[in-house]
């Protein structure tokens, strides 16, 4: 697109320029993940006509003072005021303040950041929101409430849609991070004690995903940071915790077991540990941040995009992700 820019007729100036500075974003983007991950790439800036076996790489601080150069340009040329899903000048900036810094040009960095947290079109949000209007942490990974107007926090968006041919497979995270609780979980009685399945009476893995605990939290992210009571990511509801699940196979309830549809226990009263696997099936997670409904699978495992059925929103770059600036 880059390469080819005038072979299309605009309705003006703007209009091209606008679109040149969201391919500049694009490429940026890239490049600069590519830097972070390899150092020095290959990065011929130009389009590829014909067969070539000559690539060499680049200087990863030259690649990353080319991509400066186009997104000073392209800074001046995109609108936050597009539709969602299209390049902002907020994530414009926001990748900027990232090669600023990556470059060591801190003071350049501060003016690009400080653009975007006094730009006027974003800011934190404060107060629930939204279609569930819960809590602020919860509605803002809300997928209903990723993309509405009244969220100001979202920079870029990735836009995964359902139902109209563009859906890539929806959001997966919920299967990979919530703990394996289906199995190897049994009560003081010594019953298999709960049921990822949809035959349960209670269904509980409809509430909070059908988890296999591929990603278990380190202690750090489990237990050391939670030193302030009032913070929202910790709060019950928001964050889970083992015992905040019950038991609730079907062969307890069958069998009158006292322990149907009681909270976990991690150790009988003897001191016996009652899961056999405590690396994958017991841990806590932050429930607000990794629950997506899923209406595409039975059991719910969230395969399906991180929205309604509609469509659904990814953010890329979000105003509450650490950027430094000034406040005025």
């Amino acid at each position: 697109m880059i390469s080819r820019i005038d072979n299309a007729t605009y309705a003006s100036a703007d209009e091209r320029n606008a679109i040149l500075g969201s391919a500049y974003f694009h490429r940026a983007l890239r490049y600069y993940r590519l830097c972070m991950q390899f150092g020095d790439v290959p990065a011929p800036m130009q389009e590829i006509v014909a067969p070539r076996t000559d690539f060499f790489t680049t200087k990863r601080d030259v690649i990353l003072e080319y991509i400066k150069k186009d997104l000073d340009s392209a800074k001046g040329w995109v609108s936050d005021n597009v539709a969602r899903g299209e390049v902002t000048k907020g994530a414009v900036l926001h990748l900027l303040t990232k090669v600023n810094l990556a470059l060591g040009k801190f003071d350049d960095a501060i003016a690009s950041s400080t653009a975007v947290i006094n730009g006027g079109a974003y800011s934190l949000m404060r107060q629930p929101f939204g279609a569930t209007k819960k809590n602020v942490i919860w509605d803002l990974h809300r997928p209903e409430n990723k993309s509405i107007g009244e969220n100001k926090e979202g920079l870029f968006l990735v836009i995964d849609r359902f139902g109209d041919g563009g859906y890539d497979g929806g959001m997966r995270i919920m299967r990979q991070a919530v703990p394996f609780w289906g199995s190897n979980i049994n009560t003081p009685s010594g019953r298999k004690g709960t049921n990822d399945n949809t035959n349960p009476a209670f269904i509980q893995s409809n509430l909070y995903g059908r988890g296999i605990g591929r990603c278990r939290p380190t202690p750090y992210s489990l237990y050391e940071i939670w030193d302030d009571p009032n913070d929202l990511r910790h709060a019950k509801g928001n964050w889970m915790n083992m015992e905040d699940l019950v038991y609730n196979d079907m062969g307890l309830k069958n069998n009158n077991d006292p322990y149907y549809l009681k909270p976990l226990q991690l150790r009988n009263d003897a001191g016996g540990l009652l899961c056999v696997d405590t690396i994958r099936c017991w841990f806590g997670w932050p429930h607000y941040k990794i629950f997506v409904p899923d209406t595409e699978n039975s059991p719910c495992r969230a395969a399906t995009p991180t929205g309604t059925s509609s469509a659904s929103r990814k953010p890329t770059f979000s105003a509450r992700k650490p950027i430094i600036g000034k406040i005025s």
